[in-house]
């Protein structure tokens, strides 16, 4: 008798032991698949997101930077100075040139 009740003993908790265990699994792949569904919708905002940075930028790229000089330019004074006796130069020899002409055809 003592034999039958440790057998039906065994038995139910046998059940009860696997039912924990079967609503334990369930849980555990609720969560995953919980798990799984926010992986995914992660993933669709990262592709999203990538696109939309994508798009907003633009379509050249930059191939030489510019540069500063290293030679610093001449001053002004300079240059009219310069450009003031090149003109004088150039007048004088344009009025001597034109009478120089002039003479010899005439």
């Amino acid at each position: 008798m003592l034999l039958v009740i440790f057998w039906c003993y065994s038995i139910l908790n046998a059940a009860l032991i696997s039912r924990a265990s079967s609503l334990s699994f369930e849980q555990l792949s609720r969560k995953v698949e919980t798990t799984n569904r926010v992986y995914q919708e992660i993933l669709k905002n990262k592709e999203r997101v990538e696109f939309m940075l994508s798009s907003e930028t633009p379509e050249f790229q930059m191939i030489n930077r510019t540069f500063i000089p290293i030679v610093a330019a001449s001053s002004k004074l300079k240059a009219l100075l310069i450009g003031g006796f090149l003109g004088g130069f150039l007048g004088v020899g344009y009025i001597f040139g034109r009478k120089i002409i002039r003479d010899a055809m005439a």
